[in-house]
């Protein structure tokens, strides 16, 4: 059993920020999913995988979680984001 820990991020078409600045615990999928023949819906028999997130306040927490429960763990570290300020008249300028 391996899991992926990683920095919750805002998503791009939601204003909410409930999240934002907690750290999850995802599964990695341990098979493959497939092609359900009938209706051709994706499935899957790793429950834990595509189901549980665990959230914690902090990266130290989440990795202690894992150390504790003997999981596997690989830490995705955020990228910086970069700021872009760009005003409203900035779309009439010539170049």
């Amino acid at each position: 059993m391996a899991a992926r820990i990683y920095q919750a991020f805002k998503s791009t078409t939601q204003s909410g920020k409930k999240l934002l600045g907690k750290w999850i615990l995802e599964f990695t999928p341990q098979t493959k999913n497939f092609i359900e023949p009938v209706m051709g819906w994706t499935g899957g028999y790793d429950t834990l995988a595509s189901e549980v997130k665990l959230y914690f306040e902090s990266k130290e927490a989440a990795i202690n979680y894992a150390i504790n429960a003997s999981i596997e763990y690989e830490v995705l570290e955020p990228k910086p984001s970069k700021v872009v300020l760009n005003s409203y008249t900035n779309n009439f300028l010539y170049d």
